[in-house]
């Protein structure tokens, strides 16, 4: 029998398995901090202000990073869509998930055009979220705010929905419940709520 290794994907599902208390406070947490995974893929704006050396390699630098950056994110979601899974709620796991795309996309455009940072949720939360309601209230005068939300958070949930259900396709095919792809990248594969 092997050892469950600690690590913060693990960490995350022992939290969960323990009262509502502590599931409602890391859901929070959770989608307060989620956009910063899918972020670091607006950091190609970057490459047309930088002359650090080969194009090239500042695309393959930053590429790689934004694909663990999704990677990590989707892994993220995953997790909770499997705990609602697990627990027979299937379609508010759908909904969690693709709320949780769509709510990266709305914490993208503070951090990239806004200048706020995650810590800020806390320092000034007050002025953050005055900030966005404005946004989310005025989508005439900031159609930018409603162009990166919308933009980011339906491709990120179109992403989502193709790696999921590709992963069920492709359980089906060898005889398994499901097995979705993203599953062996965050190396759960026999994790304790196998399948979605």
């Amino acid at each position: 029998m092997s050892k469950a290794r600690p690590d913060p994907l693990h960490s995350s599902l022992v939290t969960l398995k323990r009262g509502l208390g502590p599931r409602l406070a890391f859901g929070v947490l959770w989608l307060l901090f989620l956009p910063n995974a899918p972020y670091i893929v607006t950091d190609f704006l970057h490459l047309r202000d930088i002359d650090s050396g080969p194009l090239w390699l500042d695309v393959l630098l930053l590429a790689s990073c934004a694909a663990t950056g999704l990677a990590l994110g989707f892994g993220s979601v995953l997790q909770i869509h499997r705990l609602f899974r697990a627990a027979g709620r299937s379609a508010l796991g759908w909904l969690v998930a693709l709320s949780g795309m769509l709510l990266s996309g709305l914490g993208i455009y503070p951090g990239r055009f806004l200048r706020w940072r995650s810590v800020d949720i806390i320092r000034e939360p007050m002025v953050l979220l005055g900030d966005i309601l404005e946004r989310i209230g005025h989508p005439l005068v900031h159609y930018r705010a409603w162009g990166v939300t919308l933009g980011f958070g339906l491709t990120f949930a179109f992403a989502y929905v193709i790696l999921v259900l590709r992963g069920e396709w492709v359980g089906a095919g060898n005889g398994r419940q499901s097995v979705p792809a993203i599953q062996s990248w965050i190396g759960r594969a026999s994790g304790p709520f196998p399948g979605i």
